[in-house]
């Protein structure tokens, strides 16, 4: 399971894929080209988890090289369809700004606090 935890020193979430079940594959033009993903993981403030939601994810800098704590690559020929660039991801203690989760719907402020918005 992918887990993102908030941390309130911060104002950051620490993404991380603890199991190599948690690694992300056959994404979509992420083994090369991507530069950003989007990430569902499970949410834990202050030791609560509160279920899954999505995050936007940077994965590579200006020069298209990984981050540090990022994992990316191309998961190599594929039969049929050589021409997609399908991939793998994996986050190890990564971390993204809050403004990074999507928060249509839920809000998680800078104090740790989880809201829920009307629909």
């Amino acid at each position: 399971m992918t887990i993102a935890t908030y941390n309130e020193d911060d104002d950051t979430f620490i993404m991380h894929m603890p199991e190599t079940n948690a690694i992300k594959w056959w994404i979509g033009d992420l083994g090369v080209y991507a530069t950003h993903a989007i990430v569902f993981a499970q949410l834990i403030i202050k030791n609560k988890k509160y279920g899954t939601h999505a995050f936007i994810v940077p994965i590579r800098d200006g020069n298209h090289k990984p981050f540090s704590g990022v994992e990316v690559g191309d998961i190599g020929p594929k039969y049929g369809y050589n021409c997609k660039d399908n991939g793998y991801l994996r986050l190890t203690n990564y971390k993204i700004p809050r403004k990074n989760m999507l928060m249509k719907y839920t809000k998680v402020s800078s104090t740790g606090e989880y809201q829920r918005r009307g629909n």
